[in-house]
């Protein structure tokens, strides 16, 4: 198979999540608006309780097949064989999954208060298992990919403005979060005879995945489990307003770590592949490169995202979330946390075949997400919940960072860090002195001026300290634009 660029790799899977990005930017400010904070906190409800058994289904085949699965994409028959094989497992898991799904939804009375939500937020256990989409990471198909979740989600968007009319059409906004999230998977199934074959005559070999399987699965239940926690026990100690209010803070916020998370993600194959031919050369010096990247970009996008947080909810979400921005100030530095985790834990030492510091940084992070959860979200609430999950988060990255450190923790980091640290806090004290002087302006024109002065004031400031990474990417461009 021919290699593709890593450069049109990270523009496609850039562009996937821009597209995650941008769709919200239109669909949750009229949902939110719908359903209010109850409606959206109920449909999250559902969605976080029915994430425990995807997970399941799943197994934490992902991670593990798109290693695999690369180092087999020159190779078509040895790659069909792995990928039965994988699907065997995940139907079984799926099975079994689904098995307990249906005990739990009617032996647990308190599932009964949203159980239809439940029964539609389920069916994304089948379209996430058969759908394969690790085989199309795998064989870097990020064109394919990107194009299949755009127009999933353009059938999401015009499905939800067509049904979802009234604070009780929260069953039509849930079918909606399953249109734009696996819809596409429908096409995976098809797709996937271009670079395999289901006609397997070898003799399958099942259980050599299982062990490696497990371990992955254990990091992916630890990871799941303080992500999803937070949701679950604000739904168990809390109501469906603070789950509104503590949505509206996270949506924005995932949604920009899930850009920074789509530079790292195009890694993990290339970086199997180096590893299979003993290139630890490369493996270095492109997941050094990837670190830097994320540092010069989600420091910014935190200190930015501080600056605006008000006007951004008003025009997100609108005036009933106000309560929302102290939960968003404080879950704001999780851009940083997880952009650095999702390369270091979730490309980096799995394409190294270390995946087990993952697993105990994750199991760490779950600890520390209940234990603080439980503590504080009886008395705050949403900003409890946003306390444990940065606790949790940061826990995890510097696990994985003190880990690694030897290979990453170099003088250009340092100074990356340090640069892109001082710019994004002066950029901060300018957008709050813009907030205070349009703060009687239209929440819009306070976040076009705040945004486009935050932009030229963070790459200025770069510029006068002549930023390596940023001459490097600027050298680039000029380049494309001469040819």
């Amino acid at each position: 198979m021919k290699e593709k660029s890593i450069k049109k790799n990270a523009f496609y899977s850039f562009l996937k999540a821009f597209f995650r990005l941008v769709f919200p930017l239109i669909t949750f400010p009229y949902a939110s608006r719908i359903l209010l904070p109850a409606g959206i906190g109920k449909v999250n409800s559902a969605n976080s309780i029915s994430s425990y058994f995807h997970l399941l289904a799943l197994l934490g085949i992902e991670s593990y097949a798109v290693r695999e699965a690369a180092k087999l994409k020159d190779d078509k028959q040895a790659l069909s064989k792995f990928s039965v094989e994988i699907l065997c497992i995940n139907t079984v898991s799926m099975i079994i999954s689904y098995s307990l799904f249906f005990l739990a939804l009617f032996f647990i009375p308190k599932l009964s208060e949203i159980r239809n939500l439940l029964l539609v937020c389920g069916t994304g256990i089948f379209f996430s298992t058969v759908g394969m989409d690790w085989l199309f990471q795998a064989t870097e198909e990020f064109k394919y990919t990107t194009t299949a979740t755009f127009i999933s989600q353009i059938i999401g968007v015009v499905f939800l403005f067509l049904f979802v009319k009234s604070d009780g059409d929260c069953i039509y906004y849930a079918v909606f979060s399953i249109i734009t999230t696996v819809g596409r998977n429908i096409c995976n199934i098809f797709y996937a005879h271009k670079f395999i074959t289901f006609r397997i005559k070898e003799k399958l070999e099942i259980k050599k995945h299982l062990k490696p399987i497990f371990v992955f699965f254990g990091m992916t239940i630890s990871t799941s489990l303080y992500e999803t926690l937070d949701t679950t026990v604000l739904w168990a100690l809390s109501t469906d307003t603070e789950i509104g209010y503590y949505s509206a803070a996270t949506k924005i916020t995932r949604i920009i770590v899930g850009l920074l998370v789509a530079v790292s993600a195009v890694l993990l194959p290339r970086l199997s592949y180096y590893k299979k031919n003993n290139e630890e050369e490369k493996i270095n010096s492109l997941a050094s490169e990837g670190l830097n990247l994320i540092v010069l970009l989600s420091l910014p996008i935190v200190f930015g995202l501080i600056g605006i947080a008000k006007p951004l909810i008003l025009i997100f979400c609108g005036k009933a979330y106000l309560p929302a921005i102290p939960s968003m100030y404080i879950i704001s530095p999780l851009i940083y946390v997880m952009g650095i985790s999702s390369l270091i834990g979730g490309q980096y030492l799995p394409a190294i075949n270390k995946e087990k510091i993952p697993l105990i940084s994750y199991i760490s992070g779950a600890i520390i997400n209940f234990t603080f959860n439980c503590l504080l979200i009886p008395s705050y609430g949403a900003k409890g919940a946003a306390i444990g999950s940065l606790l949790a988060e940061t826990c995890v990255m510097l696990i994985q960072f003190i880990y690694i450190h030897k290979v990453f923790l170099n003088k250009e980091f340092i100074i990356n860090t340090l640069e892109a640290l001082f710019s994004s806090t002066i950029m901060l004290v300018v957008l709050i002195i813009l907030y205070r002087l349009l703060e009687n302006y239209s929440p819009f024109l306070q976040i076009l001026v705040q945004i486009s002065a935050g932009i030229i004031i963070y790459f200025i400031i770069l510029m006068i300290f002549k930023n390596s990474l940023l001459k490097k990417y600027l050298l680039i461009i000029k380049s494309k634009l001469r040819k």
